[in-house]
């Protein structure tokens, strides 16, 4: 009831307060992303924001005739369009998935219609949306930084199992970083358009210190990685600020560099040059062997696809829920869980994102999503003159990255923030400033 009395709420504010609307909608879409509980009530955060979009989608549809206009965007979003109907198809004629099976599925991936009420927005309401998620992010990260003495979680949705103080210098990890922290930390070096010189520091401290008590060795190479691509190439005067940051942190920098050491990521990719991944056996994974896992996880499918037909090739494995007890009907998978489970990650990899391109995509779906995130990632390197559109070329650099070890670009809810971004640098384009105010 609580879940669809907020459905209501954001609809309503829809034609009036487009910006609190929509902001409503991406929260809800991340999860709750962590202010609010991934279940309200009995019905998922996602799917009220799916609920959001379809109606969102059949309104506009019916009362514009233009709503679907193509641009050089949503040509490629209708190729997306054509193929899951085609792919659904798929699923029930040559795998016999019943109808309502392969619609539970293929509503996760209704994301990418946001694009074309998103374009709609103006300006000015997409920069006060962009400085609304952002106050929102910086709150969150605040928020959880303070869990860390606490020992005890104030946001949602974080992992009970990795609160292990031996492993992380006496502190309890939490896995419950705001979902947006990773586009804001780019912003908040490289957006400058968006914040005032009184809290950018602040900012930058917050939104980077979320990323180093994560203490995820992915998250944390990759974030600082790209973060140095990106001053190495266009902010080359923020060397100076990196060596005194790293001179404050050094403490925690210390804690976060024996955590690595005792996980022993160098096993972990030595496994892997070995080809140890041929021969992983389920329930073998640990902190020190995560990667070889991943490779184990998408090999143990490729292999099986290569001995089927060519059709399954191109539409991949089919539509069906790993929470569907029927899965075990058609796949005996030996690598599964993420700890060994039987009953999770079967179709859908939790862990790498090029995992869930073999089982839900296929040759075709893969194909269709990389040209439409080279269209976004060529269209934001073209227009890095805008600070703004750099800051989100590296953070598309960022998830592809991370591709090796999250769902990231194979999810087409990681699209929703890009498209705001790009209807953005669009609209300056225009109106041929280099800033919105």
């Amino acid at each position: 009831m609580i879940g669809l009395i907020i459905l209501f709420l954001s609809l309503a504010l829809y034609k009036k307060y487009k910006v609190y609307s929509i902001c409503i909608f991406i929260l809800l879409s991340l999860g709750g992303a962590r202010i609010l509980p991934y279940f309200i009530g009995s019905i998922k955060c996602t799917d009220i924001s799916i609920l959001y979009i379809i109606i969102l989608t059949i309104y506009h549809a019916v009362t514009e005739k233009n709503y679907f206009k193509k641009d050089h965007l949503s040509k490629y979003l209708n190729y997306l369009s054509v193929f899951f109907i085609i792919s659904a198809l798929f699923s029930l004629f040559y795998y016999g998935i019943p109808l309502v099976k392969i619609l539970i599925v293929l509503r996760t991936y209704l994301y990418f219609l946001s694009y074309f009420f998103l374009r709609k927005l103006k300006s000015q309401e997409i920069y006060k949306l962009v400085k609304l998620l952002g106050l929102i992010t910086f709150i969150s990260g605040i928020i959880f930084i303070l869990q860390i003495p606490l020992g005890k979680a104030i946001l949602f949705d974080t992992n009970e199992n990795y609160a292990n103080s031996n492993d992380y210098g006496g502190l309890t990890r939490f896995t419950n970083t705001p979902p947006l922290n990773s586009l804001f930390l780019f912003i908040s070096f490289f957006g400058l358009s968006i914040y005032s010189n009184s809290n950018i520091l602040f900012r930058k401290f917050i939104y980077s210190l979320n990323v180093l008590l994560s203490f995820g060795r992915t998250a944390i190479a990759l974030s600082f990685g790209v973060l140095l691509i990106g001053i190495s190439i266009n902010k080359r005067s923020y060397i100076k600020w990196i060596l005194i940051g790293a001179i404050v942190l050094s403490p925690l920098l210390g804690i976060v560099t024996d955590s690595f050491s005792k996980r022993d990521s160098s096993s972990d990719i030595e496994m892997i040059l070995n080809g140890d991944y041929k021969r992983y056996q389920t329930g073998s994974k640990s902190e020190a062997s995560t990667m070889t896992y991943r490779v184990a996880w998408v090999y143990e499918r490729l292999k099986y696809l290569s001995s089927q037909s060519i059709l399954e090739s191109f539409f991949g494995l089919g539509y069906i829920s790993d929470e569907d007890p029927s899965i075990n009907k058609y796949y005996k998978f030996q690598i599964r869980g993420y700890e060994g489970e039987d009953n999770v990650q079967i179709l859908y990899s939790y862990d790498i994102a090029w995992g869930n391109f073999v089982t839900r995509f296929g040759l075709i779906g893969t194909l269709i999503m990389l040209l439409i995130w080279k269209t976004l990632i060529q269209f934001f390197w073209e227009n890095r003159k805008y600070d703004l559109s750099y800051s989100i070329f590296l953070y598309i650099l960022y998830l592809f990255f991370s591709s090796i070890s999250s769902q990231s670009i194979s999810e087409t809810v990681y699209l929703i923030p890009i498209f705001i971004f790009y209807s953005l640098v669009n609209k300056i384009k225009l109106s041929n400033t280099k800033e919105l105010i």
